[in-house]
């Protein structure tokens, strides 16, 4: 349970970069300036997996995460006339998650 969240932070601050560098809206856009996942691993609360045919298998995980996530972010704002923009601190903090992750796996050879 404790590398749980060090295998995903990663994982999730490459996911929020990426996104956050594709949004802008206007000249505005979103910068990541700190990421960490926390310390708490989802619980895995239930699995099933069905057949979906000769060469693949699809499992389904019910989880639940009461995250310690951190994102601290700054909004900043186009440049007016003068080259003056503003940077305008934005915090995400101890994002919940609760429900199902499919994974498939295809292409399997017997």
């Amino acid at each position: 349970d404790r590398l749980t969240p060090l295998r995903l932070e990663a994982v999730l601050e490459e996911a929020l970069r990426d996104t956050l560098q594709d949004l802008q809206i206007g000249d505005r856009k979103m910068v990541l300036r700190r990421f960490s996942a926390g310390t708490v691993a989802p619980q895995l609360l239930a699995a099933r997996a069905y057949d979906l045919g000769p060469n693949a298998l699809a499992f389904d995980v019910d989880t639940s995460w009461e995250s310690h996530l951190v994102a601290d972010m700054h909004a900043v704002t186009a440049e007016n006339a003068v080259g003056v923009g503003a940077r305008v601190p934005v915090s995400v903090r101890n994002v919940r998650f609760a429900g199902t992750v499919r994974v498939v796996v295809t292409h399997l050879i017997a």
